[in-house]
């Protein structure tokens, strides 16, 4: 669906091309980093047990072993064997593109981006993106522009693909927390001359406001068991921080349990185009 997304390399290339370092890093809040080269595989093997409570390949290979020595007769236990295969493969293949995206926008966060992009480019590329390839999961998409001048097309200095990324990991943030049949709303405002308002708006269960301060941290989940059935990474609003710390935009979320979650971005504007 994502063209700004790079090709997922296979585990056993990912994990053969880095060796291991016995060092792993961490920062001034005691998340696990996740640094580019050498260090990569450790991170990996690092965030994954953290994460799951155990490395990365133990599922896998056990069901492998099983498999193998010709221990499962029945037809049914092997496809179940198989399709818990799949499933695992596939949960740290995502693991490896979330950490890999944000091990690259950490090192390039000092970067400042050089490029006019209209802000509403993105939002209706990945919105209808989402609804082409059928991930809106019976959610209604819904875009509004209650700028004063909605023709504007609304320039600000930005990465085109990084921008992307954002839009792409906050709808499929709300589409997974959101009441079935209910409404997405992205809302673009501005009540500056010098800076733009985009608010992804979903109707769902909610957030406690005693976690809100802590959605951005790597791994954190308000529901751990609910986001991995959904097959969350725990690095998507992470990424979405330092995205937007690249971007000069400030993030703000808030919440009403049982009723709504809203991800609000302003994004400062570039008047001379």
């Amino acid at each position: 669906m994502r063209e700004t997304q790079s090709k997922v390399p296979s585990l056993s290339s990912y994990l053969r091309d880095f060796p291991l370092d016995p060092a792993s890093s961490g920062d001034e809040t005691g998340e696990t980093a996740f640094p580019v080269g050498g260090h990569c595989r450790a991170a990996f093997q690092s965030a994954h047990k953290k994460e799951y409570g155990y490395p990365p390949l133990t599922s896998l290979v056990g069901f492998i072993e099983t498999l193998l020595k010709g221990n499962v007769e029945e037809e049914e236990t092997r496809k179940r064997f198989l399709n818990i295969m799949d499933e695992e493969a596939k949960r740290m293949n995502r693991l490896i593109d979330d950490i890999l995206s944000l091990s690259k926008v950490e090192t390039e966060e000092h970067i400042s981006p050089n490029t006019s992009i209209s802000i509403i480019n993105p939002i209706q590329y990945v919105m209808s993106s989402i609804r082409e390839s059928g991930l809106s999961k019976g959610k209604n998409l819904i875009f509004e522009d209650l700028r004063p001048n909605p023709n504007d097309p609304c320039f600000i200095t930005g990465n085109i693909d990084e921008i992307n990324q954002v839009f792409v990991n906050l709808l499929e943030n709300a589409i997974k927390y959101s009441y079935q049949r209910s409404d997405i709303i992205v809302r673009v405002e501005q009540f500056l001359s010098d800076e733009v308002s985009v608010s992804v708006i979903n109707k769902g269960e909610g957030i406690p406001e005693k976690y809100i301060d802590r959605l951005t941290e790597r791994f954190f989940r308000v529901d751990k068991a609910r986001s991995r059935e959904l097959g969350g990474t725990g690095l998507g609003l992470a990424i979405v921080k330092h995205i937007l710390i690249k971007h000069r935009a400030k993030l703000d979320i808030s919440s009403v349990l049982k009723e709504s979650t809203t991800f609000s971005i302003k994004f400062p504007l570039n008047n001379t185009k």
